[in-house]
């Protein structure tokens, strides 16, 4: 076999590191993806079965990947106080957990080598994110969609802080309709709207409206991210108080009835109204 030329040796061994190194590359790209979620509510129960199920898919995607200085936790947190696991993620673990929890941090880093090397799960009032980072795009996109088809199954439309603000506007805006119409009623506009006891009645309730709004823990009620010790529906959380609210209504109701009456009456003359005076009966003549 004739020798190559020196020219043409310098070429091959150029394109022969080109072609060596382009698995280099492919080995070292790093996948990154991150999802976000909607306004979520969950029990602690349905946290332990998410993370439990992200912790096992990241081992079986890093299968053969030696790594021994892996960290995994989850913090949860009300604002106040919160707990810090790691290694068993069961819902005993969560027991020292607040019992109504407003933010949850997930996190997984891993070796940079790995398949899947990070995992990063952060739920919080203003805004809710997965990010799953690794050498496999595969093993990074089936993680993703797993645990975004878990997540959506708790996703809350009414919650958020977008949803606080209109209606706390609507609210804002209910109360200042109230006051209106109360003052119109009280300093003696009565043919022209509502009498002057119905003008205080409004005004009480605007009132009510503004305390309320100032008041009341509007981030707690419809916060964007909260986890129960118990069940996250909203109608079982609340029983006594929707049962106490209905006996209220129930007091109440025949009283708010009795004011509408009067004001139709008032506003609507029937049969029976004295006749103004001054005027004739219409009854007929007797022959």
């Amino acid at each position: 076999m004739c020798a190559l030329p020196k020219r043409h040796r310098l070429l091959l061994r150029l394109a022969l590191c080109v072609l060596s190194s382009q698995p280099l590359a492919a080995q070292t790209s790093e996948s990154t993806r991150t999802t976000e979620y909607g306004p979520l509510q969950l029990s602690y129960d349905d946290l332990s079965k998410t993370v439990v199920k992200i912790h096992r898919m990241v081992q079986n995607a890093n299968q053969g990947a030696e790594c021994e200085r892996a960290r995994e936790d989850v913090e949860v947190s009300n604002g106040v106080s919160g707990v810090r696991i790691t290694g068993d993620f069961s819902p005993a673990a969560f027991s020292g957990a607040p019992e109504v929890a407003y933010s949850v941090k997930y996190t997984y880093d891993g070796c940079s080598e790995a398949p899947v090397s990070s995992v990063t799960l952060w739920l919080w009032d203003v805004a809710r994110e997965l990010t799953v980072a690794g050498r496999s795009a595969d093993q990074v996109q089936g993680l993703s969609g797993v645990i975004t088809e878990d997540l959506t199954r708790f996703q809350c439309v009414l919650a958020g802080p977008g949803f606080r603000t209109v209606g706390l506007m609507a609210l804002l805006l209910a109360g200042i309709i109230f006051l209106v119409i109360g003052l119109v009623g009280t300093i003696g506009f009565e043919p022209w709207l509502v009498g002057r006891r119905s003008g205080v009645a409004f005004m009480g309730f605007g009132l009510c409206i503004f305390v309320a709004i100032q008041t009341c823990p509007w981030d707690k009620w419809f916060a964007g991210t909260a986890i129960y010790s118990g069940s996250a529906s909203f109608l079982e959380r609340n029983a006594a108080d929707i049962t106490f609210l209905g006996a209220i209504a129930t007091l109440l109701m025949p009283v708010l009835t009795g004011v509408l009456d009067a004001w139709r009456k008032k506003r609507r003359p029937g049969v029976g109204t004295p006749a103004p005076a001054g005027t004739k009966p219409t009854g007929r003549r007797k022959k």
